[in-house]
């Protein structure tokens, strides 16, 4: 467990820190709001990191396939906002009207969900890299 909760906290200063260092190195207040996208995502995908990719790791390790790991997880990490979103809905009871104003609004309603789609692939590769930075430190045996 406490390996874990160092490769969250690595993984979450990982995301941040191009964020942090564009807005240092801009020097403009307003690219501020830059910060809203980690901000946000940080919550569902701590979450989902929990959920979803360490009984995946583990999962892979018991079936002898540790190298699908570099492959599965950015693949989940790109399907996230897709299963926050519709479990969001689904718990608030309104999933019908959330697929129809995505089957209305085409790309305008999706782009949002891609953008942050990609950012859930590059926190999945983040999640990967943590496991390899523990190795590195020897932190872990592996």
């Amino acid at each position: 467990m406490g390996l874990t909760v160092a490769r969250i906290i690595v993984a979450v200063v990982l995301f941040c820190l191009p964020f942090a260092l564009f807005i240092a190195a801009s020097r403009k207040p307003d690219n501020m709001m830059f910060l809203l996208f980690p901000l946000f995502g940080a919550v569902p995908a701590i979450i989902f990191a929990l959920i979803l990719f360490v009984p995946v790791e583990a999962l892979l390790n018991a079936r002898g396939m540790p190298g699908a790991k570099n492959i599965v997880i950015p693949l989940l990490g790109a399907s996230l906002v897709f299963l926050f979103a519709i479990g969001m809905e689904a718990y608030s009871g309104s999933l019908r009207r959330f697929l129809a104003r995505i089957a209305e609004g085409g790309l305008a309603a999706l782009a949002p969900m891609l953008l942050w789609s990609v950012l859930g692939v590059a926190w999945g590769l983040i999640w990967r890299s943590t496991e390899w930075l523990a190795k590195w430190v020897g932190l872990t045996n592996g």
